[in-house]
């Protein structure tokens, strides 16, 4: 480790030592005429880098869930960020150890974490590798070129499937002596690859708004976007090397030689490392201040919560009713797939889904739900239902004693999800319903109606968001069988013990 080290700092100065000596060399023909600075155009281009560098750390999160690893957005997107400052240090593991460490806290083992920085690894890559290649030969009108570029597609979106990632992880785990597995499907990841691209598609731009807030000459910015993928890719790949130091800036100072002098591209090149460490700079305390207010907004001090009864159901609105509208048509088709009878409805409210579904099956239902006042209200409007006060986490019903039992809206109410499911499925026969708001676009459903604005849109006596791939990963460990559905701003899933 100690001979890495000092070959990784021999190597860095080196590289660094070739790169000012042909500046030094050419410095006398640098045209600083080209210089013009557009303060515009560089805010402009820290606000592009800073949004493409968070997107980096959300698309992370999506890895992990899709390994059925739960951590939530901003704990994700911090430990992200924190751990980005770690690559400075010579091998270039040191970001993905400490990580692994910081998840660790959020309750994922090590190995997951690994895994997923792996798997992150290698969508980056070819994330980079993909949109450069497109920005750059899309210049080029040789037929070669085209060919080139298609090779490349193709190579990339084969390389994304499980299988080779499997291949790629068993190759690790000879060295390491540890069995890597991965349960994640083709299409989760190509989803996650497409994330990627808009990640490094922003990040260009904004590098490309840099070049033009920094010189006046005007070239292409799909071009300059294109330059700046291929080039931290480079840099990525120069493992042995600290953060690509040196290697990204040649690469780019070679791109763009191609525009300027030499010597010019490498002040862009350098210019452009100190651009980048300002962005993550930048990103660093929004990551923080994120996460801060993520944890304030959830430090409730209570243990069951009932909701607040927004008369959705009724309204008027449009838009709400077309809303309302796929969340029963989706509901009343789970429930009709499993032939139930007897049906059992925890966290009633007031009693509209409940009315709804016994006017729909004619079946027998026992409906419950945590405030009093809330009961005798349901009773009042539904008096043809069995309404009962009672807890998720304590319901009145004997083990297996009926067919179905539905749980709308009910988990982010509650802080030990996991007791609740067990109580769930101690009362079911067979299957288990569960509906949730879908993060985050419930989030941004109530801020674009202006609600809740100090919460981030948090609805209140919410304790708990869930994304739709949060809610599966937690129902997989309790259930055998899983579907789960969108439902307009809600999740929908059928479980079966």
């Amino acid at each position: 480790m100690k001979k890495l080290k000092l070959l990784s700092i021999a190597v860095t100065l080196t590289i660094f030592y070739f790169l000012i000596k042909a500046l030094i060399r050419s410095y006398n023909s640098v045209v600083w005429s080209k210089i013009s600075l557009d303060y515009g155009y560089i805010a402009l281009s820290f606000a592009f880098l800073v949004i493409g560098y968070l997107m980096l750390a959300y698309n992370w999160r999506e890895v992990l869930l899709s390994m059925h690893q739960n951590i939530s957005l901003s704990v994700g997107i911090w430990y992200w960020c924190i751990s980005q400052f770690a690559k400075f240090l010579p091998g270039n593991i040191w970001f993905a150890v400490g990580r692994a460490y910081l998840t660790s806290k959020a309750g994922i083992e090590k190995h997951q974490s690994i895994i997923s920085i792996f798997i992150e690894s290698i969508l980056m890559v070819l994330s980079s590798l993909f949109l450069g290649s497109l920005l750059l030969f899309r210049s080029i009108s040789q037929i070669n070129g085209y060919i080139a570029y298609i090779m490349i597609a193709i190579l990339c979106v084969l390389s994304l499937h499980p299988k080779i990632i499997m291949l790629e992880l068993g190759l690790i785990g000879r060295f390491t002596k540890i069995r890597y597995k991965i349960d994640i499907e083709y299409k989760e990841i190509f989803f996650i690859f497409l994330n990627y691209l808009i990640a490094w598609f922003i990040i260009g731009i904004g590098f490309a708004f840099f070049v033009k807030g920094i010189a006046s000459d005007n070239i292409p910015l799909l071009s300059l976007a294109g330059i700046f993928a291929i080039s931290w890719l480079a840099g990525f790949i120069a493992f042995i090397v600290p953060s690509g130091l040196g290697v990204r800036e040649s690469i780019m100072a070679a791109l763009l030689s191609s525009s300027f002098e030499f010597s010019f591209a490498l002040i862009i090149a350098f210019a452009a490392r100190l651009w980048w460490i300002v962005g993550e700079l930048i990103a660093w305390p929004l990551s923080y201040a994120f996460y801060k207010l993520a944890a304030s907004i959830k430090n409730y001090k209570v243990k069951n919560i009932g909701g607040n009864y927004f008369d959705k159901y009724n309204s008027k609105n449009p838009l709400v009713r077309l809303l309302m509208w796929m969340f029963f048509k989706r509901l009343f088709y789970f429930i009709s797939k499993t032939g139930a009878k007897t049906i059992v409805d925890v966290g009633c409210g007031e009693g509209y889904v409940t009315a709804k579904i016994h006017k729909r099956f004619k079946v027998k239902i026992n409906a419950y739900e945590l405030e009093e006042q809330v009961v005798k209200k349901a009773r009042r409007l539904h008096p043809e239902i069995s309404f009962r006060l009672g807890s998720i986490y304590h319901i009145r019903e004997k083990n297996n004693s009926n067919d179905l039992v539905i749980a709308s809206e009910v988990l982010e109410h509650v802080y030990d999800v996991d007791k609740a499911i067990n109580e769930l499925k101690r009362v079911s026969r067979k299957y288990v319903m569960i509906s949730v708001p879908n993060e985050p676009l419930w989030r941004l459903a109530n801020i674009l109606r202006f609600r809740y604005l100090k919460q981030l849109g948090n609805t209140p006596g919410h304790v708990q968001n869930f994304s739709k791939k949060e809610i599966r990963n937690i129902l997989i460990k309790n259930f055998k069988r899983v579907e789960v559905k969108s439902a307009g701003l809600w999740t929908i899933a059928l479980c079966e013990k």
